[in-house]
């Protein structure tokens, strides 16, 4: 009995900690960023599964204030609750195109989503052309590159 007290005990640990991996934020300073999808919802947890909360429509400004564990969702202050969650790809703080050159003397990777698998590697002295962005990171036809190792040019 004692046996699969203990048993029980340690599955319940396991799924808790599961859990709340999912759902952790990292928090960061809270960030504009404009909807970029023509109807975005804004979800109750990070799930496509989850609870809609909130409507945000094509050019909205919301406040971004941290990613989730898996960094594919982006909490927004709004909806009912007071804060929700938006799926990363449909959200950025920059609307406008601009150019970064790697003016240092190491490649830098090129990551197919934030945090993702390296996909290349912007080379020195070489520009990239920038699409969106998010809490540091920008997006090209190439990949995503952290936006603190470059230099946007004039």
């Amino acid at each position: 009995m004692k046996k699969i007290f203990i048993w029980i005990l340690l599955i319940f640990w396991i799924l808790l900690l599961l859990h709340a991996d999912s759902v952790q934020a990292e928090d960061l300073e809270p960030t504009d960023v404009c909807v970029t999808a023509s109807v975005l919802n804004g979800r109750a947890k990070p799930s496509k599964k989850s609870r809609v909360e909130a409507i945000f429509d094509n050019g909205d400004q919301l406040t971004a204030i941290g990613w989730s564990a898996n960094h594919h969702w982006v909490e927004v202050r709004g909806g009912e609750p007071g804060t929700v969650w938006v799926w990363w790809e449909y959200v950025t703080e920059r609307t406008d195109e601009f150019t970064v050159i790697n003016d240092g003397k190491s490649k830098i990777k090129l990551r197919k989503e934030p945090y993702g698998t390296v996909t290349g590697y912007l080379k020195p002295n070489k520009e990239l052309v920038i699409d969106r962005v998010i809490f540091g990171w920008g997006h090209s036809n190439k990949g995503w590159i952290e936006l603190y190792y470059v230099t946007e040019e004039d």
